[in-house]
This record gives structure tokens, C-alpha cells and sequence, in this order.
């Protein structure tokens, strides 16, 4: 049973991190998997500053195209972000596209993970809380994942919509043309977010992001190379080019 001096406390978090997406993000947990030099397991958010930048972007700017070097914490900053507005946000639609259903269960999956480990004063009700969808019914909001199919979000009006690894969508040009209308007419975001592929030529994704660089659109463009992560430095780029196999290169040079 909870004292009144902590029901005060806990009300005056809540409202703290509704206010502060950042603050939020201190309560926040991340998982991850065990390897040979890392324990894994349930860790604390670290804000490295492209984390602070990118959470800058996010709180600021309804378009962005985000193009990254894998593994520097792009996604579980996402998952997060999205999760803190369903949950403070009064009728928040936030959709998950990625470029087949496991790697957007995936994506929500880590949402669902943070959840999991959230204080309670934190973890409103859920009424679903399926592979393909959350929903909170006190907030009437919800956070649903999805394949980019041909017809993928036909009839929905989104706060956000997030399309993660947006350049390996197998239907990128049409859910885009589908999906930008659901968000012009609520004022939404969209997040593109991708790491480039060089076997792909001239794809939505990458286009996209030149011309939002050279400020011919209403993009904003956010740029992450592989260093921004502290031990990641040449030393370890070219080790990693070396255990590349021929079938990670499918044809390509390692630098490629």
C-alpha cells in the first residue's frame, strides 16, 4: 500500500514526464542480448549526444529522414519515443511499418520491452497488448506494427508514423504516397529511418534524404556515421571490414 507522500511523489513524476520526454527516457530500460565481450541484459538509456541530438529532431521537426550506421541506438530511441507519446498523448495513432511483419513486431516488441520494465506509476493499462499492437484505453491511443505491403496504411489517420529500415521496403514509393496523406491531415510526423544499401540504386529512402540535405524539401535530415558510438573508432571499422564473408559482400568491396 502506498503512503500519501508517495502518491504525491509518484503524480509529481508522472506529470514530470509528461512534460519532458527526456525525463521519461531516465525511467526508461533497455535489453540487450549477451555476446562474448558484453553481459547483456537490462540496461539503462545512455544519451550519447547523437542520441540528444536525434531526440532534439524528434520533439522539433514533423519530417524526418534519418539515414545511420547500424547498432548506435536508433531504434530503441524510437521505440521509446513513440511509447512515451502513446502514453501521454490523448488519442495518439502511431503506426510501425518495416519492410516485412517479424521486423515490425520486432520494433514494437521493443516498446512492449521498456514497457515491461517501467516503474508502475508509469504503466497505464493496457487493453491490447498483441505481437501487432498496444493500446492504451485511458489515453484512447494506440501503437500498431506493420508490413510494408502494397495497401499498408490505407484508411488510417496517424499522429506518427515511423517507418524503420525504410529502404528495404519492398513498397516504399507506394505506402509513402498512402501514408503522407494520413499525417497531412492531423499535423503528424513521419520518420524515415535507414541504413544505406549499397545494391539498391536510386531508392525512395536515399533520395529522400539528398534532398533533404540540399533543402529542397520539408525534410529534416539527420546524419549518423559508425563512430558516433565511443569505441568505434578506425581501428574498429577495419576489423569489422575483415570478418565481412562473401556473402555478407554479395559482390561488393568491404569498404562498400
Amino acid at each position: 500500500m502506498e503512503t500519501q507522500e508517495e502518491i504525491e511523489a509518484n503524480a509529481l513524476e508522472l506529470a514530470r514526464c509528461e512534460a519532458s520526454f527526456i525525463h521519461f527516457l531516465s525511467y526508461c530500460k533497455i535489453v540487450t542480448a549477451p555476446t562474448s565481450d558484453n553481459p547483456g541484459g537490462v540496461i539503462n538509456f545512455i544519451l550519447w549526444p547523437h542520441i540528444l541530438k536525434a531526440i532534439k529532431t524528434l520533439l522539433s521537426k514533423n519530417l524526418i529522414v534519418w539515414l545511420k550506421s547500424r547498432q548506435i541506438g536508433a531504434s530503441w530511441l524510437i521505440a521509446a519515443y513513440v511509447l512515451w507519446y502513446a502514453l501521454f498523448k490523448h488519442g495518439a495513432v502511431v503506426i510501425l511499418f518495416s519492410k516485412g511483419q517479424p521486423e515490425a513486431v520486432e520494433l514494437l516488441g521493443k516498446s512492449k520491452r521498456i514497457f515491461n520494465h517501467l516503474p508502475n506509476f508509469l504503466r497505464l493499462k493496457t487493453d491490447k497488448f498483441s505481437d501487432s499492437e498496444v493500446t492504451f484505453p485511458q489515453m484512447e491511443s494506440s501503437i500498431q506494427a506493420l508490413a510494408s505491403t502494397e495497401n499498408a496504411g490505407i484508411g488510417y489517420s496517424a499522429s506518427i508514423i515511423v517507418c524503420d529500415e525504410w529502404e528495404q521496403h519492398p513498397y516504399a514509393v507506394s505506402n509513402f504516397m498512402q501514408a503522407k496523406p494520413c499525417i497531412d491531415s492531423t499535423g503528424g510526423q513521419f520518420i524515415g529511418v535507414f541504413t544505406r544499401d549499397k545494391r539498391k540504386k536510386d531508392p525512395l529512402a536515399t533520395r529522400t534524404f539528398i534532398d533533404a540535405m540540399a533543402g529542397k524539401t520539408g525534410f529534416f535530415a539527420l546524419f549518423d556515421p559508425y563512430d558516433v558510438v565511443p569505441g568505434r573508432d578506425e581501428a574498429w571499422y577495419n576489423q569489422k571490414a575483415k570478418e565481412l564473408s562473401p556473402d555478407d559482400l554479395e559482390g561488393l568491396t568491404p569498404e562498400l
